[in-house]
């Protein structure tokens, strides 16, 4: 060993010396470059998981707002079915209109359904959507015009929604003046109750 030392030259010791001192620099010596680099991959990876948290917040958010808005729908669309139910026969019209009549002492003179108005779903993008179809039923009473008025008035408070497409009021014949009682007034009316139509499903939905 000491042999070869000796015969080391002075410029293979400062070749040797340079070659050390560059691989200790490589190897060992961090000016902080590494460390900056690392904090900036940090640093980025940070704004990365932040940015995700805000997509998420966001996400939660529209998620709350679109609970609150269903179930603000959800009780709307509940009352829109009690007043137009979507299983709504004539019978249940005529049904209707009868228990109000004999709640007022009414005459039932006639009482019949007629043809079932509208019939399919539409929603045809140049015209107003039809979802609902008329149930009509023709009914004619006899009765003083206070106990019709209060049967008209009736129906406006039922729980479902029934209109009036013709009304007639006429004596109920010509010597219509009883000593014995008030005048007895004749009621012919066409009223409409109304039957939800749900939206047929769409091609390929899968059934509930």
């Amino acid at each position: 060993m000491e042999q070869q030392l000796q015969q080391l030259t002075f410029g293979k010791a400062l070749i040797i010396s340079v070659v050390v001192a560059f691989l200790y620099y490589m190897l060992m010596y961090n000016d902080g470059t590494v460390l900056e680099q690392t904090i900036a991959s940090t640093n980025s990876q940070i704004q990365t998981q932040e940015q995700e948290v805000e997509k998420i917040k966001v996400a939660i958010a529209d998620a709350e707002r679109y609970q609150q808005t269903k179930n603000a729908l959800g009780s709307e669309l509940d009352s829109v079915l009690k007043a137009i139910p979507e299983q709504l026969s004539t019978s249940d019209v005529m049904k209707l209109l009868s228990t109000e009549a004999k709640n007022l002492s009414l005459n039932i003179v006639t009482l019949s359904g007629n043809t079932t108005g509208g019939g399919q779903y539409n929603q045809n993008s140049n015209q107003a959507p039809v979802f609902y179809q008329t149930v009509p039923v023709t009914i004619t009473l006899e009765g003083t015009y206070t106990n019709l008025m209060l049967f008209l008035s009736a129906l406006t408070k039922s729980d479902k929604i029934i209109t009036a497409a013709q009304l007639t009021l006429e004596n109920k014949a010509a010597n219509a003046t009883d000593d014995a009682g008030p005048t007895l007034l004749r009621l012919t009316g066409e009223f409409n109750a109304y039957r939800y139509l749900a939206p047929p499903p769409q091609p390929g939905a899968t059934a509930q």
